[in-house]
């Protein structure tokens, strides 16, 4: 009981009775217990999400895409994206590359009101191409405001 006042009050512990406090907190709590101190658990396989390339970009220079955008403005952004990158490769893998970059920025914004927005624009692109969308499923947390 004692050590988990000190672990509660970690500036009033000297140093020595902190690290003691640690360990025993970590050898008595069970693996669920271990992410709530902050911890992972041994042996964990945590994969983090990948950082959009900075270079790279859904839109261009003249139509950059941007959530806050009508409808109309970010799919024009979309299309002028595809339509460049489509010179250096076939529309189909352009169409997938920027989808798979408009994906990641859903998933990154999965828990704000712009993840359902980003996803629409998703589906109306894979809509516009004729590709299939089975894959694609809706992870948003928020509703649109």
């Amino acid at each position: 009981m004692v050590d988990n006042i000190y672990i509660m009050r970690r500036s009033v512990a000297p140093r020595a009775t902190r690290k003691v406090a640690r360990e025993a907190a970590r050898s008595a709590a069970p693996a669920t217990e271990l992410r709530s101190l902050g911890r992972r658990a041994s042996g964990s396989n945590v994969r983090r999400l990948p950082v959009p390339n900075p270079k790279h970009s859904v839109g261009t220079k003249e139509f950059p895409y941007r959530v806050h955008l009508p409808k109309r403005a970010r799919m024009r952004a979309i299309l002028e994206g595809v339509r460049q990158l489509s010179k250096s490769m076939s529309a189909r893998e352009a169409v997938r590359k920027k989808a798979r970059r408009l994906l990641l920025i859903r998933t990154l914004h999965k828990h704000t009101k712009h993840c359902a927005l980003i996803h629409r624009d998703v589906l109306s692109l894979y809509q516009r191409f004729g590709m299939d969308k089975t894959g694609v499923s809706n992870i948003c947390k928020s509703p649109v405001s």
